[in-house]
């Protein structure tokens, strides 16, 4: 092999490792929430706000999130898929505020477990399921702010 053809081929290799870095420093920039265990309660706090959901994600049976006033969630093409419970209790004051950058995937999906919100404004899809589904005071706002209930599509889905 010529010193050229080698001296391409490193710098191709380089320049493909100084890529591959960025992308992961790119990913390490995403501030994922915490997520429990079964049997553990996590907080989204207010101070460590706003979060991004840059991966699929999974409350447990049996695990509960408390998210505090004032919390943004910014989801990123993922879902945050509910078998535990999600307890999202935002004030007049200081509302929760879920962002998505489009209805598909659902920001939160009902699989089993309890989604409650209050004073939320929601700007992604909300997609119910089997378990309890609660709002108060909240608003679905913008094109990808909604609620889809499976249940009018087939009839073999439970209510809502």
């Amino acid at each position: 092999m010529s010193h050229s053809f080698v001296s391409r081929i490193n710098l191709t290799l380089f320049f493909l490792a100084v890529a591959a870095c960025g992308a992961a420093n790119a990913a390490s920039g995403c501030n994922q929430p915490p997520i429990p265990t079964a049997g553990q309660t996590v907080t989204w706090t207010t101070a460590g706000s706003p979060y991004q959901v840059c991966a699929d994600l999974v409350i447990p049976k049996g695990g509960t999130v408390i998210v505090q006033p004032g919390v943004l969630v910014e989801f990123q093409g993922h879902m945050v898929s509910v078998v535990g419970a999600v307890k999202a209790q935002g004030s007049s004051a200081s509302p929760i505020v879920i962002t998505a950058q489009g209805v598909f995937p659902p920001a939160f999906e009902l699989a089993g477990g309890s989604l409650t919100m209050t004073f939320a404004n929601i700007a992604g899809q909300i997609r119910s399921g089997p378990g309890k589904l609660t709002f108060t005071d909240s608003t679905f706002t913008g094109p990808n702010g909604l609620l889809l209930t499976l249940d009018v599509l087939l009839p073999s889905n439970p209510p809502v």
